[in-house]
């Protein structure tokens, strides 16, 4: 899905290391082997901010906030001023709060 959204946008580019990947895949392999590969690179996490509580209690969390920034979109339920107040500032100083009309729809489900 992630190929054909991005095929006629030259800006984008679809990596298969997860699909590739043997064994379980944690965040930080890939933005360690994306980095290694692209050291010039800036590297954008983006996520809804439905999931910015949990990111604390990912595998090496603190090593992925130095291999990446989030780009984190409007989550129904959540609002900026209380993320704020919860959120480690490591994490939050890596964080780009992007503005969207909340959506309720979620990839886990």
């Amino acid at each position: 899905m992630t190929q054909l959204a991005i095929e006629s946008n030259g800006a984008f580019s679809a990596s298969r290391i997860e699909i590739d990947r043997i064994g379980k895949s944690y965040t930080v392999e890939t933005l360690r082997e994306l980095t290694a590969a692209n050291p010039e690179t800036d590297y954008y996490f983006i996520v809804g901010m439905d999931s910015v509580p949990e990111i604390p209690s990912w595998y090496c969390w603190q090593e992925i906030v130095q291999l990446t920034r989030f780009a984190v979109l409007q989550r129904p339920g959540y609002d900026y001023e209380t993320l704020k107040l919860t959120t480690p500032l490591e994490l939050l100083s890596k964080i780009t709060f992007i503005p969207t009309e909340p959506l309720d729809i979620s990839a886990t489900k």
